[in-house]
């Protein structure tokens, strides 16, 4: 849970992130915080890649929650996919 969620709910002292520059939220992480510098462009590369068509740049794609929704249930079944294939069994947990 974002930092800004959890001090909302009293379970943070702080909302900001750990870069100092604005408070840790899920758009602040996916989008601005210079901590996820390198994951960003990998991600923006992987949408991309998935929608490379698109008249929309990756930024604007990610700022619509239909779009983010659909995309972390496509990844997360492709995930579950190729586990399966190799005959692995995992679970998928993930936290921003």
């Amino acid at each position: 849970m974002p930092k800004k969620d959890s001090f909302r709910m009293g379970t943070s002292d702080t909302p900001l992130c750990d870069c100092s520059k604005a408070d840790e939220s899920v758009e602040h992480c996916l989008l601005h915080c210079e901590n996820y510098t390198e994951a960003r462009k990998v991600m923006l590369h992987t949408v991309e890649d998935l929608v490379p068509h698109s008249s929309n740049s990756p930024t604007t794609l990610l700022h619509d929650e239909g779009f983010v929704a659909g995309l972390l249930s496509q990844t997360e079944l492709s995930t579950q996919r190729a586990s399966t294939d190799a005959g692995v069994n995992t679970s998928i947990s993930a936290s921003i």
